[in-house]
């Protein structure tokens, strides 16, 4: 396999860090990684597994010899073409720098490390030689490293950045599967993988409210929220998913509530995750209880897919924006209204539209180190997906309008879960969770408890403040005399002060939500058609810092 190849196969599709391992090596340093290396040959006993692997082959010894150790060298595995931004990739043969080619393996498209090991082509093929060695060895030496299967999972998740630990990678697969294939090789089959492979189940297996795990002695244990991460992927062990598609996986997690799992690249919400969204509210309502939307990843969205949104814009696919706006206002609102409470498991980022669809819930479970904010302004555009209307129904009694209009214009993100309630888009009755593995538990948890005689909420209503509007573009007009507002910002603002406003409506009318989501998605479209905008996207993109113009 080129480099390219092996990080698009050994990335997304294992569950380890986007940057491939390769590109994992060059933001490292190649220099540190034989440190550390050295480090494991003098420590590891001599018939460890893991021996034969840690001398460097004779790429690595090159690189070394020629301090080509990554990032902090300017070059490694990858390097930027001289005066340019365009990057260049290493001959792992020649040792010659080419242009990067675009990956053609039908493996680099998998879903999941199940459908990523069954592909017949040369990187399903690498994937099986590395996550089988891999995996073999974490059940080997799990009792040397740790005392549960709980312990080497979370130290791999929050030390090096995997989307599963090796035993819930192994559950993914299917342990009998591996085990199967292992010895059909003539290799041997660790007796921790072995065993669970013989009683044909799975590490990890949950069964109504209860989540247990395999105990490197044998037998099951019960996992408990106090003191132990819980994970979508511990939580849904050994079920099948009732939907799934690239963006969004829907599991029955037992009494009565439903799971939708998050799992775009960044949680980036595209087409896939308003169907999603869509068809959760519609099941949930119909055949569960509650519903709990999350992720296992790093953060539980950060927005709409800023590219698309500027490659439609450019190509002047209005009708496609339209659409595709609607069908997220849509999806948010049966979130809000369904007939049975849905509950947001949040953490790390939630922007833009991923700050929409927490405001949505009827209730928001947060890690404490949480950051939420509407930040459209920052590309030109406001929020589109029921933000402007959320903020205003929030800011009611404290502030209103300006208020709403301040923390939308501004692009104000949170520093924290508690900052986020000071703010009004956290309220009160939300949850705060200190520990970042029991914001699932508590989720579910808070889900369950809702839905004891709820009733789903009547859609909100404001009243129109049209005479609001001059005021609020009146005192950006003075930030921008001073410098502290850009020009552009004057036409992002007067849109949204013209939707939080009322848009055209008389003084005192009263408008509903659905009358909000309306004006929100005119003056979206509207911004999309902007140079300006479409300028502040780009730059974005390219660079993901905001553009002043």
């Amino acid at each position: 396999l080129t480099v390219e190849e092996t990080d698009a196969v050994a990335g997304r599709p294992m569950g380890f860090p986007g940057t491939g391992l390769f590109g994992l090596l060059d933001l490292v340093g190649f220099d540190v990684v034989e440190l550390v290396c050295q480090n494991l040959r003098e420590q590891l006993p001599a018939g460890d597994p893991a021996r034969p692997y840690l001398d460097l082959p004779g790429v690595g010894r090159y690189m070394l010899d020629q301090g080509l150790v990554g990032r902090k060298a300017g070059a490694g595995f990858y390097r930027f073409k001289p005066g340019s931004r365009d990057q260049e990739v290493m001959d792992l043969v020649t040792h010659e720098y080419r242009e990067r080619t675009p990956v053609e393996l039908t493996s680099a498209r998998a879903r999941d490390p199940a459908e990523l090991l069954g592909a017949n082509d040369s990187g399903g093929e690498f994937a099986w030689r590395l996550l089988s060695t891999v995996l073999a060895y974490a059940a080997q030496v799990a009792g040397e490293m740790a005392d549960d299967i709980l312990a080497v999972d979370a130290a791999m998740r929050e030390g090096f950045s995997w989307r599963w630990g090796p035993f819930e990678l192994l559950d993914r697969i299917g342990p009998a599967a591996v085990a199967q294939r292992m010895a059909g090789q003539g290799r041997q089959v660790p007796p921790l993988l072995a065993a669970v492979a013989e009683a044909g189940g799975t590490f990890y297996k949950s069964d109504a409210a209860r989540t247990q795990f395999w105990q490197l002695a044998g037998g099951y244990k019960e996992i408990t929220t106090e003191g132990n991460a819980w994970t979508i992927a511990q939580m849904v062990a050994g079920t099948q998913p009732l939907q799934r598609n690239d963006s969004a996986t829907l599991w029955d997690t037992g009494d009565g509530v439903a799971l939708l799992e998050l799992h775009s690249k960044m949680n980036a919400i595209d087409d896939n995750t308003v169907a999603a969204l869509r068809d959760a509210a519609d099941r949930a309502g119909r055949d569960f209880q509650a519903l709990v939307i999350g992720t296992d990843g790093k953060h539980f969205s950060v927005g709409a897919n800023l590219q698309v949104m500027l490659d439609a814009a450019r190509q002047e696919r209005w009708q496609f924006l339209d659409e595709f706006i609607g069908g997220l206002q849509r999806a948010l609102m049966a979130l809000k209204l369904a007939p049975c409470p849905v509950v947001m498991a949040t953490h790390g980022y939630a922007l833009g539209g991923g700050c929409e669809l927490a405001l949505h819930g009827d209730h928001i479970q947060a890690h404490a180190e949480f950051n939420i904010g509407l930040v459209e302004m920052r590309v030109g555009l406001i929020p589109a997906g029921g933000g402007c209307k959320e903020m205003l129904l929030r800011q009611r009694g404290r502030g209103g309008v300006e208020a709403a209009f301040d923390l939308i214009a501004r692009g104000v993100t949170s520093s924290s879960a508690l900052h986020a309630r000071e703010l009004g888009i956290l309220r009160e009755g939300d949850g705060i969770t200190m520990n970042r593995g029991q914001v699932l538990a508590d989720a579910r948890a808070a889900a369950r408890a809702l839905a004891h005689g709820y009733v789903a909420p009547e859609p909100g209503r404001v009243t129109a403040q049209p005479a609001l509007a001059a005021k609020l573009r009146a005192g950006l007009a003075s930030l921008i005399d001073t410098g502290d507002a850009a020009p552009h910002d004057a036409a992002v603002a007067q849109r949204l002060a013209w939707v939080l406003t009322g848009g055209d409506a008389a003084d005192g009318t009263t408008l509903s939500e659905f009358d909000l989501l309306n004006l929100e998605r005119a003056a979206f479209l509207e911004l999309l058609a902007l140079t300006g905008s479409q300028e502040r996207m780009a730059h974005m993109l390219k660079t993901g810092k905001p553009l002043r113009n």
